[in-house]
């Protein structure tokens, strides 16, 4: 039997009304050479009369502590040269295996990332995310990075070498592990978007954004310690201005609360002086008042 080429794992909990659109965009792909796992936490909704309409997808349904521990059984399990996860609510894009096939063709190359589309399940309406990788340690002060999980693609081999999700991380376990492959590898970037992530009331992005902020601060607060030593208080008000930053691009999501507008200015004060966030707040709760008019210090 030839080995597959693409490895793709969906963990999958009560994801159910999702699930069959997820599947049929890596059936869509058209390559014979992919094999796609799901990984179910004994779902109690339509996932498994999902599930068995579609044969031809491996699926593995027990208990497990939450996405990490089900990722990391499905990497486990995947025999693919390339492996990706794709969450239930979460599609790819037409094309986007030929795409990132091609550029693994240069075998130096073990990560590839590209853009992806947000759509808004509520209005349809949908913008282009754009990605980005420039320096690994500009995930320490939170800046300069910003890959979409769908749209990332690495070898197995690079998984084997830096290890499996921390599974007692629940929100970032994805930027961390961005974090220890980039220390071996080079990410590549496809300039072109390669899924379509869904935005929606249920979606962990929405309705525990503030637990993301909360849980990078846990795992990247430390390193930023470890690598600038005694020089880590400099790097502090940079990296609350981003931390505000976040908050704020949080606060833009479908559905968010108002309360994270409320973090970005107790995170750093200063972001009261920009437009932008007298803007979402209007957004998030009625009619903006009108923005303090000097000069701001916040650039």
């Amino acid at each position: 039997m030839i080995a597959p080429y693409f490895s793709v794992i969906t963990p999958s909990w009560n994801q159910g009304r999702y699930l069959e659109g997820c599947i049929a965009s890596v059936a869509a792909q058209r390559w014979s050479r992919v094999e796609h796992w799901v990984v179910d936490n004994c779902s109690t909704d339509e996932t498994v009369e999902v599930l068995r309409a579609h044969p031809q997808v491996h699926t593995l349904v027990e208990p497990d502590g939450g996405q990490s521990e089900a990722l990391n059984k499905g990497f486990a399990r995947a025999k693919g040269e390339v492996i990706a996860w794709l969450n239930a609510d979460d599609r790819y894009l037409p094309g986007a295996f030929d795409r990132v096939a091609e550029a693994f063709r240069d075998p130096s190359v073990h990560v590839v990332f590209g853009h992806a589309i947000a759509r808004d399940e509520t209005s349809g309406a949908e913008r282009l995310q754009r990605a980005y990788f420039k320096e690994r340690f500009d995930y320490l002060v939170w800046k300069g990075n910003k890959l979409h999980q769908p749209s990332v693609f690495f070898r197995r081999k690079a998984l084997l070498d830096v290890g499996p999700l921390r599974e007692d991380l629940h929100y970032v376990m994805d930027i961390e592990l961005w974090w220890r492959l980039s220390a071996h590898y080079a990410f590549h970037p496809i300039p072109e978007p390669l899924s379509l992530q869904l935005y929606h009331p249920a979606a962990k992005t929405v309705r525990h954004a503030e637990r993301f902020i909360e849980e990078r601060r846990r795992v990247f607060g430390p390193l930023l310690r470890k690598h600038y030593g005694r020089g880590a208080w400099k790097r502090l008000p940079e990296l609350h201005r981003n931390m505000a930053r976040r908050y704020l691009t949080l606060a833009e999501t479908p559905g968010a609360s108002s309360s994270l507008a409320a973090r970005a200015f107790l995170t750093y004060p200063p972001v009261l002086f920009r437009p932008r966030f007298w803007k979402i707040l209007g957004q998030l709760i009625g009619p903006a008042p009108t923005s303090p008019s000097m000069e701001s210090p916040c650039r």
